[in-house]
């Protein structure tokens, strides 16, 4: 897999937009919240063999194996699979791993 193309682009949904496909196939990763219920950040991680470590107070913690083999929580995942964690902390661990992690976090009261 080319990891320069994994790099998350933030935007609205509300927001106008043409695209145009420049060569080969495309896979569209999206994360989309309700801006006034959650807020949500989407980060690139290679995992090397040391743990990292994510805290989700209120929502949930959503880890996509792009490329190795990963155990999130008391999960293991491999390319392609997805898995999804509630509120807590969660220790990440994966050798030569490359995971998309999504946080989700509900807004208080919502």
């Amino acid at each position: 897999m080319h990891r320069a193309v994994l790099r998350p682009f933030e935007f609205g949904g509300d927001w106008s937009c043409r695209c145009r496909l420049l060569s080969g196939p495309v896979r569209d990763f999206n994360l989309i919240v309700e801006r006034s219920r959650a807020r949500a950040a989407t980060e690139v991680l290679h995992l090397d063999g040391r743990s990292i470590e994510r805290v989700v107070e209120a929502g949930w913690l959503l880890v996509f194996c792009a490329e190795g083999t990963l155990s999130a929580g008391s999960f293991e995942a491999e390319t392609g699979d997805t898995i999804q964690l509630a509120a807590g902390r969660h220790r990440l661990d994966g050798e030569n791993a490359l995971a998309l992690v999504m946080s989700v976090h509900m807004l208080r009261g919502k």
